[in-house]
């Protein structure tokens, strides 16, 4: 499984997300206030501009706009593309928004013993409830 956060790189993009959003499953981007995680007013954002969502391979990013959304220099014009680990950049209306996408890969580690994850022992001494 992947995580990912996004970052603001530049003021504009602060003024739509001040703080770094961290990504679950699925996280929508566009004008429509009503469904978009990420809301940017602008007249050549769409509704429903893009979606990020979280994988088991990676983290997609589909285009769904008239205008395009730019990862890492690439245009997207109504298609999906798979991202890896790293750093990846997204831009909006031209350069005017960006925003940098850090993808991890989150590994599971299943070797860890039970007794790693006990934290305190509490030992009972039952003679003294008959006192």
């Amino acid at each position: 499984m992947h995580t990912a956060r996004l970052v603001a790189l530049n003021k504009a993009a602060e003024l739509a997300l001040p703080n770094e959003a961290v990504i679950q499953k699925t996280f929508l981007i566009g004008r429509d206030p009503r469904c978009c995680n990420l809301f940017l007013e602008l007249s050549t954002i769409s509704r429903k501009h893009c979606s990020i969502e979280i994988l088991e391979n990676g983290v997609s990013i589909t285009d769904t706009s008239r205008n395009g959304t730019q990862v890492n220099g690439e245009t997207l014009s109504k298609k999906t593309i798979l991202l890896q680990a790293g750093s990846h950049r997204i831009e909006f209306c031209g350069g005017q928004l960006q925003f940098k996408l850090l993808v991890a890969k989150q590994s599971i580690d299943t070797t860890k013993k039970l007794d790693q994850f006990v934290t305190e022992t509490v030992q009972l001494d039952f003679g003294q409830l008959n006192e």
